[in-house]
């Protein structure tokens, strides 16, 4: 599955380098696996790397079977128009206007996006918009 990922991210990032504009990569990492793959997409295109990250510190989503990861994943999916819903992340200023293209690089949890990527994405859903997105 890794290599799958790895392919399908490679393949992104050679349309993306080929095509005009400037790329923004937006990324979560929790175990350092997307980081390494946002690390080559930049490598291979040029991209600007942005990289979000929880709020609280030293969160550990990967004990009691990843218990803490479900629950934020449950809460969302509960109440997805409710920002409390959310766990909250560093701020994160980004002049979007400067991107053509934004790639999003983030761990699934349970078959979701996790859950500090679908913050970012709520609270920036705005300023992606017209955005072309991989």
């Amino acid at each position: 599955m890794k290599k799958l990922l790895i392919t399908a991210l490679l393949g992104l990032s050679t349309a993306v380098s080929y095509a005009e504009g400037k790329t923004l990569m937006i990324f979560y990492s929790f175990s350092g696996n997307i980081e390494k793959i946002a690390e080559t997409v930049k490598a291979e295109t040029g991209a600007d790397l942005v990289k979000v990250e929880p709020l609280q510190k030293g969160l550990n989503y990967a004990a009691n079977n990843y218990s803490l990861g479900s629950d934020l994943i449950d809460r969302i999916r509960r109440n997805p128009n409710d920002s409390k819903s959310y766990p909250p992340i560093e701020p994160i200023k980004i002049d979007f206007s400067s991107y053509d293209f934004v790639i999003i690089g983030t761990p699934l949890w349970w078959s979701q996006m996790a859950a500090p990527m679908q913050t970012f994405l709520y609270n920036n859903a705005n300023e992606l918009e017209g955005k072309k997105l991989g």
